[in-house]
Order: C-alpha cells, then structure tokens, then sequence
C-alpha cells in the first residue's frame, strides 16, 4: 500500500543538511510499524540513519496503518475505531465512524488513496454479517460508508479495496468461481450509490497506481476498467508471472506472488527491477526520496529504488526486527525547534 512523492519539497532542507553535513543527526526518513495482535499490538518508530527501534507505543487492537498528507501524520484503525496521530506518535486522536445506524465498526484493513486524501476501511463483524466500508478524509471526517453485497467471504481478506476520491472499488470472491468487481461512490447528499456487482476472473488484489486501476491475477498485474475489462500489460513490463498482493504510490508499483520465495517485482511505468526475494512479505511502503522499505516476517529493509531501476544494483540496508510484524507505513519527522543564538 504506501506512498507517494508529492510531499518531497519537505524533505529537501534535511537531505541538503545531511549531505553538506550542516546537521549530524538530521532524520530525513521515519518508518512506522505496526507489529502483534490484539493486546499485544505495538506500534513502533525506525528512524533511517539511527540503529534500531526508537520508541515503541502500545495500541491494542490496532489493525492496520497509514501515511497522511505531509507525512508528519499517520491513521491508525484499530477493529473499533480510527485515530490519528503525529510523527512521534503522540497526540491520539480518535475519529467518528458513520452514524448511519447500521453501520458496525468491526475494522479488519485500512487503505490509502494514492493522493494521500482519503483513507478507506473494511468493516467485517463475522458470523455470516454483510461486510461494509467506510471513506474518511484526510481530516478525519466521514466521507461515506456503504453496506457490500453478498457473498460474504469466510476469510475478511479475501476482500481488496482500493480507493481513489469518493469512490471505492473492491473485489471479493464469487459463488463458484471467480471474483465479482464492487463499485460504491459518494452521492452529493452524503449517502452512498453501489454500482450493480460485475463478475470477473479471479482478481486477487486492487491498486491504482498513475490515475489506473490495476488487478493481480494468476498471469500477472493487468489494467482493470469499470466495466470489468482486464487488459494484460506488454511483457517488456516483466509483469506477466502470477501476482497475489499489489503495493503502490503515486510513482511506484510493487507485485508480488505469496507462497514460496518470489520476487517482489518494482515497476515505475517504463522500468522493472527486483529489490529481493520474499517468502512471507507483509508489507512495502514507499518514501518520497526514492527509497523503499519492505516488512517480511522478521526484518525492516531499506532499498533504493533510484539506483536499482537505473540498473545500478539495488542498495539494501537491515534497518530493524519485529516479533510479528504486520504493516509499514513512512513518515518525516517532526523537526526539533532550533533555539536562537546566545546573545552576548
């Protein structure tokens, strides 16, 4: 899931500080993980260029993570609720669910718009209960929420998002075989319209990336219309081998095949590079200063994707370890204030 470069110009006073050496310990980078289950849910801060872990909060029942505009906040879903909170993970905010009344906060997954500007979460209470959405802005107000149709699958997960403004597009599996394609947008007035189900082929994972949807299929990412179209891209994308999980930003898309060791492919539109090989990756998130990060079942990792689709190798640095990892997100770091000079 993660994150784009719009956000670079607030980078650039620390990169240049880092690079003239005008500030020592300047931190142009943070990562955020969310790591454990239930109770033992923690969320930590790795800050790049600092060895290890930083700080480490307790968040029972946080389920997923993600970046807000600026980067100097993220969201936080817990199974009951959103909040936000700044880049030192202080200042919690807990934010209003809808309040159509049959709407119930039983929050499984969160994903982020590709701008940043709307954050989409996947409501599923079990015991045969329909699944639901819900849209909030970047501010934390309520956008829409919408009830999905049936079938409902036994594994919440098995239900993808994606989000792009006032519109929600999802997949779930079909009676028998294959998935059907959801639509559900915004109505002026505040409620929501769910555009009638399209059967597909299986479809295992959604992303937009560069203003299109994309689809994981058992051949590879493929271009998905709203009409249920699946266009397969050319194969000088490198793109063409199954596909179980999608990760982008407004520059970068990531495809990669769970299972047995497989590589995590990088595309930028034009060119294709292969950071590594996973077997169990939980995660990648992208920074706007052309690095990646990827989360696999023990280690944060840092990789450049600037050299590694320039084809000057994929620059790799073990950044932290988790017990559980589950989800990565990037952050800029609130910067200290600087106390003026001694006068004399």
């Amino acid at each position: 899931m993660r994150r784009s470069m719009f956000f670079l110009p607030l980078l650039l006073p620390a990169v240049l500080s880092a690079c003239t050496g005008t500030t020592e310990d300047a931190v142009t980078i943070r990562l955020a993980v969310l790591s454990g289950t239930g109770s033992a849910a923690a969320l930590s801060t790795v800050d790049v260029g600092k060895t290890g872990v930083q700080q480490t909060a307790s968040v029972p029942n946080a389920v997923d993570l993600a970046t807000l505009p600026g980067g100097n906040k993220l969201a936080l879903l817990y199974t009951d609720h959103l909040e936000t909170r700044d880049a030192n993970l202080a200042n919690p905010v807990s934010q209003p669910n809808p309040t159509d009344a049959a709407f119930r906060p039983c929050y499984v997954k969160l994903e982020v718009s590709a701008a940043l500007d709307r954050l989409a979460a996947l409501s599923d209470c079990g015991n045969g209960a329909l699944q639901q959405v819900v849209v909030w802005r970047s501010d934390g107000s309520v956008s829409f929420s919408a009830t999905l149709p049936a079938p409902t699958p036994s594994t919440p997960r098995q239900t993808r998002l994606a989000v792009q403004g006032d519109t929600v597009w999802a997949v779930h599996p079909a009676v028998g075989s294959g998935s059907e394609l959801l639509r559900v947008s915004r109505n002026s007035d505040g409620s929501s319209s769910l555009a009638s189900p399209v059967s597909v082929p299986t479809i295992n994972d959604l992303a937009f990336f560069k203003g299109a949807l994309y689809a994981a299929v058992s051949s590879g990412v493929q271009t998905l219309s709203s009409s249920g179209t699946l266009t397969a891209l050319p194969a000088t994308t490198q793109l063409n081998t199954p596909a179980s999980n999608l990760y982008s930003s407004d520059r970068l898309l990531g495809a990669w095949q769970s299972g047995s060791s497989a590589p995590l492919l990088i595309w930028n539109g034009s060119k294709t590079g292969i950071p590594a090989y996973f077997s169990d990756l939980r995660d990648v998130t992208y920074a706007p200063d052309a690095t990646l990060y990827s989360l696999d079942a023990t280690t944060l990792t840092q990789f450049d994707s600037a050299y590694g689709l320039a084809g000057n190798g994929w620059r790799n640095t073990p950044l932290a370890t988790f017990n559980n990892p589950r989800a990565v997100t990037w952050l800029v770091p609130i910067a200290a204030p600087v106390s003026p000079p001694a006068q004399p």
